[in-house]
């Protein structure tokens, strides 16, 4: 059993000034960020075993997902959109001989879901789907990092996962440039994504 959690953005005015902060954008789908948010530093493993951190976020536009393999709900249908999505503007960059565009997956829910469980989960997306877990405090870092909420109660009577169902527009830097809220309408992503890439 699962509980979404709507999350809308907005930079945490800590350490910032407020003109530093950017300017978010209203897309047909999404916020579009007039600037680049770079992500926290953060190191987790994906499905191979394989390290995952910033620097694997390098050279490709990345959509990024958070979840759980055993939500039953809200995930499967994010998912078949993304893939969706992703088949939709790979042929375009392509084209334009831009960065590829793939898919990444974020368990928040580690305890459940060990890499062979995440590798059995995204091998029927096909191609350009990545799943990532790991230790809580690495979690936490790329979560927050995205001003991003999940929570687990791991009471075995009463076992809940919440997350927020926002994907996450990454460009080729690894830095958050955009974020898409429910619904997701394929058609309308694609057009912020190709407005982004063309450079708002």
């Amino acid at each position: 059993m699962s509980l979404v959690l709507i999350a809308v953005f907005a930079v945490r005015p800590t350490s910032e000034s407020v003109s530093d902060l950017p300017r978010v954008v209203a897309g047909k789908a999404g916020s579009l960020l007039s600037s680049a948010k770079p992500l926290s530093e953060f190191m987790l493993l994906d499905q191979d075993g394989d390290s995952f951190g910033n620097q694997q976020l390098q050279g490709q536009w990345t959509l990024l997902f958070m979840g759980f393999s055993s939500c039953n709900h809200f995930c499967p249908p994010t998912m078949y959109k993304l893939g969706l999505l992703k088949d939709e503007l790979a042929a375009e960059l392509l084209e334009y001989d831009d960065a590829p565009i793939e898919v990444l997956f974020v368990s928040v829910d580690p305890g459940r879901d060990s890499l062979v469980v995440l590798n059995e989960y995204i091998i029927p997306y096909g191609a350009g789907f990545t799943a990532i877990t790991g230790e809580k405090e690495q979690l936490d870092s790329l979560v927050q990092g995205l001003n991003a909420t999940y929570s687990v109660n791991a009471n075995p009577d009463d076992y809940r996962v919440d997350h927020s169902p926002t994907v996450y527009l990454l460009n080729p830097e690894g830095a958050l440039v955009a974020l898409f809220t429910p619904p997701h309408r394929v058609e309308y992503m694609a057009a912020d994504i190709r407005t982004v890439i063309a450079g708002l």
